[in-house]
């Protein structure tokens, strides 16, 4: 794991630096070709090398012929300067080393993180410190952890929006971003955007819920799902549940916006939900409810 994410991260630097893509896959199959190989012939682990690669870049090589030529000095600097070169003191070669590497260090990266998603800042920021302070496998473990709290505190926290109809504009957009939006009398329309598993189809249903014990008015629930990319059971119990939920309170529950692979897992369960309230797009529900006379003022075209 140390081995990969030192040449994925070097990698990653020096693409983005140079423009040229780079194969993860291949970075791995290379890796583990690589150490195979020399475990056979005693070889130590082998991995990228932050500390040669900055210094190959600054010398300005362009082929893998460099490594030949760095491994000719070596081997004459070992049999001739040694006697030299033994008296360097450690801080001195320390010091050789960390300068290579300065020019590694992307801080205007590390800015552009904390502007665009101050997690993923949070997540590069703890991880540099780490591995500064503690050392390299631990702190890749604590990047990795870090990573995978912040992913799972995500996905179990599924945004739920409310929709409102834009006069004038033919269309429902989030009340939250748009002002001209507005509410429908008797309908409520949501859209659930994240995948529905069961990190999240508890918290996913009892918002739902609250939000419409804040609209007792309503009597139709238009559900937007899709921004749901995946549904496994326990999200299929969720939206089971919903409906009984729904019946229970007179309120008519509609799913809109359903895509193939959601249409497929709903459709292999015992999902609760009747097949005429799926819809592929939000417009065809309100176009059924504006026909059923449920909502005259149902005109609007979804967005």
């Amino acid at each position: 794991v140390v081995q990969f994410m030192d040449s994925a991260s070097l990698g990653r630097a020096f693409a983005a630096r140079n423009g040229y893509t780079l194969s993860m896959d291949r970075e791995l199959l290379a890796l583990g070709v690589v150490n195979v190989g020399g475990s056979f012939a005693a070889a130590i682990p082998t991995s990228a090398s932050f500390s040669r690669s900055a210094v190959n870049e600054q010398s300005g090589s362009k082929t893998p012929l460099s490594n030949w030529s760095a491994a000719a000095l070596v081997a004459l600097a070992l049999w001739v300067l040694t006697p030299v070169v033994r008296h360097v003191p450690n801080p001195a070669l320390a010091a050789i080393i960390i300068a290579s590497c300065l020019g590694l260090l992307d801080l205007p990266g590390m800015r552009r993180l904390w502007r665009v998603e101050p997690r993923e800042g949070a997540e590069a920021l703890i991880t540099f410190a780490a591995t500064l302070m503690i050392g390299i496998q631990q702190g890749l473990l604590v990047g990795l952890v870090t990573s995978l709290v912040l992913l799972l505190y995500r996905l179990g926290r599924p945004r739920i929006s409310e929709l409102g109809r834009v006069e004038g504009a033919r269309r429902w957009r989030d009340l939250a971003r748009e002002d001209r939006a507005v509410r429908v009398d008797g309908v409520l329309a949501l859209r659930l955007e994240a995948p529905l598993s069961f990190l999240n189809a508890e918290r996913f249903r009892s918002g739902v819920v609250d939000v419409c014990g804040a609209r007792p008015d309503a009597r139709v629930l238009l559900l937007d799902v899709s921004a749901v990319s995946q549904l496994d059971a326990t999200g299929v119990d969720a939206l089971s549940a919903l409906a009984l939920t729904m019946e229970r309170d007179g309120i008519e529950l509609h799913l809109c916006g359903v895509i193939g692979q959601v249409r497929d897992v709903l459709e292999r369960s015992s999902y609760s939900l009747p097949p005429e309230r799926l819809w592929p797009v939000l417009q065809e529900a309100v176009e059924h409810l504006r026909a059923s006379g449920v909502e005259p003022e149902l005109d609007a075209e979804s967005e």
